[in-house]
Protein backbone atom coordinates (compact mmCIF):
# COMPACT_ATOMS: atom_id res chain seq x y z
CA UNK A 1 0.00 0.00 0.00
CA UNK A 2 1.09 3.17 -1.09
CA UNK A 3 1.78 5.98 1.71
CA UNK A 4 -1.04 8.99 1.48
CA UNK A 5 -0.05 11.85 -0.01
CA UNK A 6 -0.63 14.46 3.30
CA UNK A 7 2.32 11.73 4.64
CA UNK A 8 4.51 11.95 1.91
CA UNK A 9 4.38 15.85 2.07
CA UNK A 10 4.92 15.68 5.77
CA UNK A 11 8.18 13.74 5.29
CA UNK A 12 9.26 15.99 2.23
CA UNK A 13 8.38 18.98 4.49
CA UNK A 14 10.50 17.44 7.82
CA UNK A 15 12.62 14.53 6.31
CA UNK A 16 13.94 13.80 10.27
CA UNK A 17 10.41 13.55 11.97
CA UNK A 18 10.57 10.09 11.12
CA UNK A 19 14.34 9.00 12.17
CA UNK A 20 13.89 6.04 14.19
CA UNK A 21 13.04 7.44 17.89
CA UNK A 22 15.95 4.95 19.19
CA UNK A 23 18.69 5.94 17.12
CA UNK A 24 18.77 9.36 17.34
CA UNK A 25 18.17 8.48 21.08
CA UNK A 26 21.46 6.51 20.61
CA UNK A 27 23.14 9.38 18.89
CA UNK A 28 22.08 12.25 21.44
CA UNK A 29 23.36 9.92 24.08
CA UNK A 30 26.83 10.37 22.26
CA UNK A 31 27.08 14.04 21.81
CA UNK A 32 27.90 16.66 24.15
CA UNK A 33 25.16 18.77 26.47
CA UNK A 34 25.39 21.52 24.22
CA UNK A 35 25.59 19.45 20.45
CA UNK A 36 22.07 17.51 22.08
CA UNK A 37 20.30 20.82 23.04
CA UNK A 38 20.94 21.69 19.25
CA UNK A 39 19.30 19.36 17.76
CA UNK A 40 16.65 20.86 18.64
CA UNK A 41 16.10 23.09 15.81
CA UNK A 42 16.89 20.66 13.37
CA UNK A 43 13.30 19.08 13.43
CA UNK A 44 9.84 19.59 15.51
CA UNK A 45 9.56 16.05 16.21
CA UNK A 46 13.28 16.51 18.01
CA UNK A 47 11.91 19.66 20.19
CA UNK A 48 13.20 19.17 23.47
CA UNK A 49 13.78 15.64 22.63
CA UNK A 50 17.24 15.87 24.71
CA UNK A 51 15.10 16.24 27.85
CA UNK A 52 13.91 12.55 28.25
CA UNK A 53 16.85 10.74 26.75
CA UNK A 54 18.38 8.33 29.65
CA UNK A 55 22.29 8.95 30.10
CA UNK A 56 23.08 12.29 28.90
CA UNK A 57 26.12 13.80 30.64
CA UNK A 58 25.65 16.97 31.78
CA UNK A 59 28.94 18.28 31.74
CA UNK A 60 28.82 22.38 31.45
CA UNK A 61 32.02 24.57 29.98
CA UNK A 62 34.04 27.53 32.49
CA UNK A 63 31.97 30.16 32.43
CA UNK A 64 28.39 28.96 32.24
CA UNK A 65 25.99 30.76 34.21
CA UNK A 66 24.18 29.38 36.77
CA UNK A 67 20.69 29.82 35.42
CA UNK A 68 21.53 27.60 32.28
CA UNK A 69 22.68 24.82 34.44
CA UNK A 70 19.52 24.81 36.80
CA UNK A 71 17.47 25.34 33.91
CA UNK A 72 19.06 22.04 31.98
CA UNK A 73 18.78 20.76 35.24
CA UNK A 74 15.06 21.50 35.30
CA UNK A 75 14.53 20.58 32.20
CA UNK A 76 16.31 17.19 31.96
CA UNK A 77 13.72 14.93 33.22
CA UNK A 78 15.53 11.23 32.47
CA UNK A 79 16.05 8.89 35.36
CA UNK A 80 19.47 8.15 34.88
CA UNK A 81 22.13 10.95 34.48
CA UNK A 82 25.77 9.27 33.09
CA UNK A 83 27.74 12.58 34.43
CA UNK A 84 27.33 16.02 35.89
CA UNK A 85 30.61 18.23 35.77
CA UNK A 86 31.07 21.83 35.99
CA UNK A 87 33.37 24.57 37.56
CA UNK A 88 31.92 26.66 40.24
CA UNK A 89 32.84 30.17 40.99
CA UNK A 90 31.95 32.82 43.21
CA UNK A 91 28.35 33.56 41.13
CA UNK A 92 27.39 30.36 41.01
CA UNK A 93 28.92 28.74 44.55
CA UNK A 94 25.47 29.23 46.33
CA UNK A 95 23.70 27.21 43.58
CA UNK A 96 25.48 24.33 43.96
CA UNK A 97 23.59 23.02 47.33
CA UNK A 98 20.28 22.85 44.60
CA UNK A 99 22.22 21.22 41.69
CA UNK A 100 23.23 18.26 44.18
CA UNK A 101 20.25 18.23 45.59
CA UNK A 102 18.07 17.75 42.40
CA UNK A 103 20.99 14.97 40.79
CA UNK A 104 20.90 12.77 44.52
CA UNK A 105 17.26 12.33 43.18
CA UNK A 106 18.44 10.49 40.50
CA UNK A 107 20.51 7.74 39.04
CA UNK A 108 24.09 9.97 38.30
CA UNK A 109 26.63 8.22 37.58
CA UNK A 110 29.78 10.38 37.81
CA UNK A 111 30.52 13.67 39.55
CA UNK A 112 33.46 16.22 39.14
CA UNK A 113 33.03 19.62 40.63
CA UNK A 114 35.77 22.31 40.89
CA UNK A 115 35.65 25.43 43.20
CA UNK A 116 37.50 28.71 41.72
CA UNK A 117 36.94 30.74 45.24
CA UNK A 118 39.30 32.80 46.21
CA UNK A 119 41.47 32.37 49.45
CA UNK A 120 39.07 30.06 50.95
CA UNK A 121 37.47 26.12 50.05
CA UNK A 122 33.62 25.88 49.46
CA UNK A 123 31.36 23.93 52.15
CA UNK A 124 30.35 21.04 50.57
CA UNK A 125 26.28 19.99 50.65
CA UNK A 126 25.96 16.45 52.13
CA UNK A 127 23.26 15.60 49.81
CA UNK A 128 26.29 14.40 47.86
CA UNK A 129 26.21 11.38 49.97
CA UNK A 130 22.72 10.49 48.80
CA UNK A 131 24.22 9.84 45.18
CA UNK A 132 24.28 6.21 45.96
CA UNK A 133 24.93 5.26 42.14
CA UNK A 134 27.79 7.15 41.53
CA UNK A 135 30.88 5.48 40.04
CA UNK A 136 33.04 7.85 39.99
CA UNK A 137 33.65 11.70 42.40
CA UNK A 138 36.00 13.80 41.32
CA UNK A 139 36.02 16.99 44.03
CA UNK A 140 38.48 19.90 44.04
CA UNK A 141 38.92 22.63 46.45
CA UNK A 142 35.77 21.45 48.83
CA UNK A 143 35.12 21.12 52.59
CA UNK A 144 33.88 17.96 53.10
CA UNK A 145 30.74 17.54 55.32
CA UNK A 146 30.62 15.11 58.19
CA UNK A 147 29.00 12.20 57.37
CA UNK A 148 25.35 11.98 58.00
CA UNK A 149 23.78 9.68 59.85
CA UNK A 150 22.53 6.10 57.92
CA UNK A 151 25.23 6.78 55.50
CA UNK A 152 25.01 3.69 53.45
CA UNK A 153 27.96 4.11 51.67
CA UNK A 154 28.81 4.33 47.63
CA UNK A 155 27.95 0.89 46.86
CA UNK A 156 29.14 0.81 43.26
CA UNK A 157 32.16 3.90 43.46
CA UNK A 158 35.19 2.75 41.88
CA UNK A 159 36.85 6.16 41.19
CA UNK A 160 37.17 8.72 43.94
CA UNK A 161 39.21 11.90 43.57
CA UNK A 162 39.34 14.62 46.33
CA UNK A 163 42.06 17.79 45.44
CA UNK A 164 42.57 20.42 48.02
CA UNK A 165 39.82 19.07 49.97
CA UNK A 166 39.31 19.81 53.91
CA UNK A 167 37.48 17.60 56.34
CA UNK A 168 34.96 19.73 58.38
CA UNK A 169 36.09 19.47 62.36
CA UNK A 170 35.29 16.95 64.44
CA UNK A 171 36.33 14.77 68.02
CA UNK A 172 39.93 14.55 67.32
CA UNK A 173 40.00 11.28 68.29
CA UNK A 174 37.24 10.98 65.12
CA UNK A 175 39.33 13.04 62.83
CA UNK A 176 40.26 11.11 59.96
CA UNK A 177 36.48 8.84 60.84
CA UNK A 178 35.01 10.55 57.42
CA UNK A 179 37.58 9.76 54.84
CA UNK A 180 38.06 6.28 56.09
CA UNK A 181 33.73 5.87 56.38
CA UNK A 182 33.90 6.42 52.68
CA UNK A 183 36.69 4.17 52.06
CA UNK A 184 35.22 1.03 54.01
CA UNK A 185 31.18 1.71 52.55
CA UNK A 186 32.72 1.94 48.97
CA UNK A 187 33.84 -1.80 48.39
CA UNK A 188 34.48 -1.33 44.67
CA UNK A 189 36.47 1.55 45.04
CA UNK A 190 40.14 0.96 42.84
CA UNK A 191 41.28 4.44 42.00
CA UNK A 192 41.90 6.88 44.83
CA UNK A 193 43.26 10.32 43.86
CA UNK A 194 43.77 12.23 46.91
CA UNK A 195 45.97 16.15 46.51
CA UNK A 196 46.04 18.41 49.18
CA UNK A 197 44.28 16.65 51.83
CA UNK A 198 43.40 18.85 55.09
CA UNK A 199 42.42 18.62 58.88
CA UNK A 200 42.77 21.37 61.08
CA UNK A 201 43.99 19.19 64.32
CA UNK A 202 46.81 17.86 62.12
CA UNK A 203 48.60 20.59 62.36
CA UNK A 204 49.14 19.88 66.41
CA UNK A 205 48.83 16.18 66.49
CA UNK A 206 51.01 14.83 63.98
CA UNK A 207 50.01 12.83 60.72
CA UNK A 208 49.83 8.53 61.01
CA UNK A 209 50.76 7.22 57.61
CA UNK A 210 50.12 3.59 58.51
CA UNK A 211 46.68 4.89 60.23
CA UNK A 212 45.76 6.93 57.53
CA UNK A 213 46.34 4.03 54.72
CA UNK A 214 44.62 1.90 56.94
CA UNK A 215 41.73 0.05 54.64
CA UNK A 216 43.11 0.98 51.04
CA UNK A 217 44.35 -2.26 50.61
CA UNK A 218 41.76 -3.06 47.68
CA UNK A 219 43.36 -0.02 45.29
CA UNK A 220 44.98 -1.08 41.85
CA UNK A 221 46.77 2.09 41.39
CA UNK A 222 47.85 5.31 43.79
CA UNK A 223 49.22 8.55 43.23
CA UNK A 224 50.93 10.01 46.63
CA UNK A 225 52.06 13.48 47.03
CA UNK A 226 53.75 12.94 49.81
CA UNK A 227 53.50 15.80 52.85
CA UNK A 228 56.76 18.14 53.19
CA UNK A 229 57.28 17.73 56.74
CA UNK A 230 58.00 14.83 59.29
CA UNK A 231 55.63 11.66 58.72
CA UNK A 232 55.24 8.81 61.24
CA UNK A 233 55.20 6.31 58.72
CA UNK A 234 53.73 3.85 61.18
CA UNK A 235 53.08 -0.03 60.14
CA UNK A 236 51.61 0.21 56.53
CA UNK A 237 48.81 -2.73 55.23
CA UNK A 238 49.93 -4.70 52.81
CA UNK A 239 48.88 -3.54 49.01
CA UNK A 240 48.26 -6.91 47.53
CA UNK A 241 46.32 -5.33 44.32
CA UNK A 242 48.49 -2.12 44.04
CA UNK A 243 50.09 -2.38 40.51
CA UNK A 244 50.75 0.90 39.99
CA UNK A 245 52.24 3.62 42.10
CA UNK A 246 53.01 7.18 41.15
CA UNK A 247 54.51 9.48 43.70
CA UNK A 248 55.32 13.06 44.19
CA UNK A 249 57.68 13.66 47.16
CA UNK A 250 60.21 16.37 48.13
CA UNK A 251 64.07 15.34 49.08
CA UNK A 252 64.48 17.72 51.61
CA UNK A 253 65.40 14.88 54.27
CA UNK A 254 65.23 11.35 55.31
CA UNK A 255 61.89 10.87 55.71
CA UNK A 256 60.35 11.38 52.49
CA UNK A 257 62.59 9.29 51.44
CA UNK A 258 61.23 6.30 53.80
CA UNK A 259 58.36 6.91 53.15
CA UNK A 260 59.00 6.13 49.26
CA UNK A 261 60.38 2.70 50.52
CA UNK A 262 57.73 1.86 52.76
CA UNK A 263 55.15 2.07 50.25
CA UNK A 264 57.17 0.15 47.50
CA UNK A 265 57.79 -2.79 49.89
CA UNK A 266 54.19 -2.84 51.06
CA UNK A 267 52.93 -2.98 47.41
CA UNK A 268 54.46 -6.91 46.64
CA UNK A 269 52.91 -7.04 43.00
CA UNK A 270 53.89 -3.55 42.31
CA UNK A 271 54.33 -3.37 37.95
CA UNK A 272 54.82 0.69 37.09
CA UNK A 273 56.43 3.05 39.35
CA UNK A 274 56.00 6.62 38.95
CA UNK A 275 58.23 9.43 40.76
CA UNK A 276 58.45 13.08 40.69
CA UNK A 277 60.85 14.71 42.48
CA UNK A 278 60.05 18.34 44.04
CA UNK A 279 62.65 20.53 46.25
CA UNK A 280 65.65 18.23 45.96
CA UNK A 281 67.62 19.50 48.98
CA UNK A 282 69.55 16.16 49.96
CA UNK A 283 70.95 13.31 47.99
CA UNK A 284 71.09 10.01 49.68
CA UNK A 285 74.20 7.63 49.23
CA UNK A 286 74.23 3.93 47.78
CA UNK A 287 74.62 2.58 51.21
CA UNK A 288 71.61 4.15 52.55
CA UNK A 289 69.53 3.49 49.71
CA UNK A 290 70.72 -0.33 48.79
CA UNK A 291 70.04 -1.32 53.26
CA UNK A 292 65.94 0.39 52.27
CA UNK A 293 66.08 -2.46 49.44
CA UNK A 294 64.43 -6.30 50.55
CA UNK A 295 65.61 -9.35 48.54
CA UNK A 296 61.32 -9.69 47.95
CA UNK A 297 60.81 -5.73 47.22
CA UNK A 298 59.10 -4.56 43.58
CA UNK A 299 59.79 -8.78 42.35
CA UNK A 300 57.37 -7.82 39.52
CA UNK A 301 58.34 -4.41 38.73
CA UNK A 302 58.35 -4.05 34.87
CA UNK A 303 58.02 -0.23 34.22
CA UNK A 304 59.93 3.39 36.03
CA UNK A 305 59.35 6.76 35.08
CA UNK A 306 61.60 9.72 36.86
CA UNK A 307 59.90 12.99 36.47
CA UNK A 308 62.97 15.69 37.34
CA UNK A 309 62.93 18.70 40.03
CA UNK A 310 61.16 21.21 37.66
CA UNK A 311 63.28 24.32 38.37
CA UNK A 312 66.91 21.94 39.17
CA UNK A 313 66.40 19.39 36.65
CA UNK A 314 67.94 17.33 39.12
CA UNK A 315 67.67 13.25 39.09
CA UNK A 316 67.96 10.79 41.83
CA UNK A 317 70.49 9.11 40.37
CA UNK A 318 71.52 6.74 42.97
CA UNK A 319 68.29 5.34 43.09
CA UNK A 320 67.77 4.44 39.48
CA UNK A 321 70.87 2.77 39.65
CA UNK A 322 69.98 1.14 42.53
CA UNK A 323 66.32 -0.14 40.66
CA UNK A 324 68.30 -0.95 37.83
CA UNK A 325 70.28 -3.45 39.62
CA UNK A 326 67.68 -4.81 41.80
CA UNK A 327 64.82 -5.18 39.77
CA UNK A 328 64.70 -8.48 37.73
CA UNK A 329 61.66 -8.02 35.25
CA UNK A 330 62.33 -4.34 34.43
CA UNK A 331 61.64 -3.62 31.00
CA UNK A 332 62.05 0.35 30.68
CA UNK A 333 63.35 3.21 33.19
CA UNK A 334 62.37 6.37 31.32
CA UNK A 335 63.45 10.19 32.77
CA UNK A 336 61.92 13.41 31.14
CA UNK A 337 65.19 14.70 30.22
CA UNK A 338 67.92 14.24 27.78
CA UNK A 339 70.96 12.65 27.91
CA UNK A 340 73.92 15.92 27.41
CA UNK A 341 77.52 15.84 27.33
CA UNK A 342 79.80 12.52 28.20
CA UNK A 343 80.55 14.25 31.62
CA UNK A 344 76.31 14.03 32.10
CA UNK A 345 75.95 11.80 34.82
CA UNK A 346 73.13 10.52 33.37
CA UNK A 347 75.62 8.39 31.73
CA UNK A 348 75.87 6.12 34.71
CA UNK A 349 72.60 4.80 33.79
CA UNK A 350 73.78 2.95 30.64
CA UNK A 351 76.46 2.06 31.85
CA UNK A 352 75.64 0.10 35.43
CA UNK A 353 74.78 -3.21 36.30
CA UNK A 354 71.13 -4.17 35.16
CA UNK A 355 69.26 -7.10 37.13
CA UNK A 356 67.24 -7.52 34.16
CA UNK A 357 68.70 -8.38 30.39
CA UNK A 358 65.19 -7.11 29.12
CA UNK A 359 65.91 -3.46 30.62
CA UNK A 360 66.14 -0.39 28.83
CA UNK A 361 67.07 2.87 29.76
CA UNK A 362 64.99 6.08 27.91
CA UNK A 363 65.82 9.67 27.71
CA UNK A 364 62.59 11.85 26.95
CA UNK A 365 62.17 15.79 26.43
CA UNK A 366 58.75 15.40 28.80
CA UNK A 367 56.96 13.28 30.59
CA UNK A 368 53.00 12.90 30.77
CA UNK A 369 52.29 14.66 33.98
CA UNK A 370 51.93 12.87 37.43
CA UNK A 371 48.91 15.57 38.12
CA UNK A 372 46.46 14.85 35.68
CA UNK A 373 43.14 12.88 36.87
CA UNK A 374 41.95 10.49 34.54
CA UNK A 375 39.32 12.43 32.06
CA UNK A 376 41.15 15.05 33.99
CA UNK A 377 42.48 13.93 37.30
CA UNK A 378 43.84 10.34 33.81
CA UNK A 379 46.21 9.82 35.69
CA UNK A 380 47.23 6.17 34.00
CA UNK A 381 44.20 4.33 34.37
CA UNK A 382 43.66 5.64 37.71
CA UNK A 383 45.32 8.45 40.17
CA UNK A 384 45.65 8.77 44.04
CA UNK A 385 47.59 12.13 45.18
CA UNK A 386 48.14 12.83 48.54
CA UNK A 387 49.98 15.91 48.41
CA UNK A 388 49.87 17.39 52.51
CA UNK A 389 47.61 16.31 55.52
CA UNK A 390 47.76 20.03 56.90
CA UNK A 391 47.55 23.72 56.06
CA UNK A 392 48.56 24.32 52.60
Amino acid sequence: MEPSASLVAAEAADPLAYFPAHLLDEILGRVDLCDAVRTSALSRAWRGRWESVPGLALSFPDGTPPSAIGGVLLLYTAPRVSGFACEVDEESAYHLDHWLTALSRRSVQSISIRAYLEGERFPLHSSIFSCAHLVSLHLELYVIPLIPVGFAGFPVLEELYLSHVEFQDSDVMEMEAPFQAIIRRSPLLCVLALDGLYHSSWDNFGYDLGGFLAGLYQFRELTFLAPDGYVDIGTLPTFYNLKSLELTTCFIDINPILVMFSLMRSSPNLEKFKMQIQKPEIVADWDFLNAQWTDDMCANLQIVEIISDPIRQWLPISFMKLVLSKASLLRTLSVDVCLGSQDDPLNELLTCRRASAQAQVLFEASLASMVTPRGVLTFCHAEVQLERFWNL
